[in-house]
């Protein structure tokens, strides 16, 4: 090989280990939260719906016996929505009137405590029992902005077990008796 062409394979070599570099940078800089919207939640449930980047914020209000509202941003795009009211009714996820939350909605069923759920591409909506003085149910409406269109379902799996942890501690936390 000529010095020519030792050099133009010594800077393509180079621009390869560059652009690597700059590709690598797509790295969680943050801290995973320990909690959500005031409600403890396990990494492992919130990690997967968490993109890379260098700042997480949560946006909140603070954590009342009637409903709220809680945002997470990463590089100050909007990733994970969460919405909870305590209510009289039994709202069905599947119910016609709820259909316009979701794309391809799916009943989910066998939840870890009394209630009802439906999920789609990016929400999930879950209506728990609760019970313990007050409205008689919880409703939590998760969004989630990264989709889950690809891999639906273990994306679908991973978006599940943080709504259903999610509202299992929210239920503590606000004080439902079931």
């Amino acid at each position: 090989m000529n010095v020519r062409g030792r050099r133009g394979l010594s800077l393509m070599a180079g621009l390869v280990v560059l652009l690597a570099g700059c590709a690598g940078g797509a790295e969680r800089e943050y801290a995973v939260p320990k909690t959500v919207c005031g409600v403890p939640v396990e990494e492992s449930a919130v990690s997967p719906l968490l993109p890379p980047g260098p700042d997480l914020i949560e946006h909140k209000d603070s954590l009342s016996k009637e409903r709220g509202h809680c945002s997470i941003t990463v590089n100050h795009d909007g990733v994970i929505s969460v919405t909870f009211s305590r209510v009289d009714r039994d709202y069905d996820p599947m119910d016609e009137s709820q259909s316009y939350k979701f794309r391809n909605r799916q009943r989910v069923t066998e939840l870890p405590f009394p209630g009802r759920g439906a999920i789609g591409d990016d929400t999930i909506m879950i209506t728990a029992k609760c019970g313990g003085g007050g409205p008689a149910y919880l409703i939590i409406d998760v969004l989630v902005r990264k989709g889950i269109e690809a891999d639906a379902a273990p994306k679908r799996a991973e978006f599940r077990k943080f709504a259903e942890e999610y509202t299992a501690g929210a239920k503590k936390i606000i004080g439902c008796a079931v």
